[in-house]
């Protein structure tokens, strides 16, 4: 008694352009992904460059946004240090009000 057997047939060889394209699409996610946020950062400040008639793009206005965010800076990366560490510590936003009142009161008695 003979069992027979079908052959099975190979798959459809894929088109040429097929693989360039997942290559394609693998880079372009790739590169999103490496770019995150960033391409709309600069789209924001582009868009604030048009709208307040080119003076987004000075040094002058520069140096005040990053003095401006120094302390916000400064604040993340504690946090961080102290989240990495394992300690959560959630009353950094009322040590920063306070100080900040304090600070307040400083500046209106000289």
């Amino acid at each position: 008694m003979t069992i027979l057997r079908r052959r099975r047939s190979p798959p459809p060889a894929l088109p040429a352009s097929r693989p360039r394209q997942q290559t394609k699409r693998q880079r372009t996610r790739l590169i999103i992904r490496a770019a995150g946020m960033l391409p709309v950062l600069l789209l924001l400040c582009v868009g604030f460059h048009f709208l307040s008639d080119g003076r987004f793009f000075t040094g002058q206005n520069l140096g005040i946004v990053l003095q401006q965010a120094a302390v916000n800076t400064v604040l993340a990366a504690g946090m961080t240090f102290v989240i990495l560490t394992g300690g959560i510590d959630l009353s950094v936003g009322s040590i920063l009000a306070a100080r900040r009142d304090g600070r307040a009161d400083c500046l209106e008695a000289s």
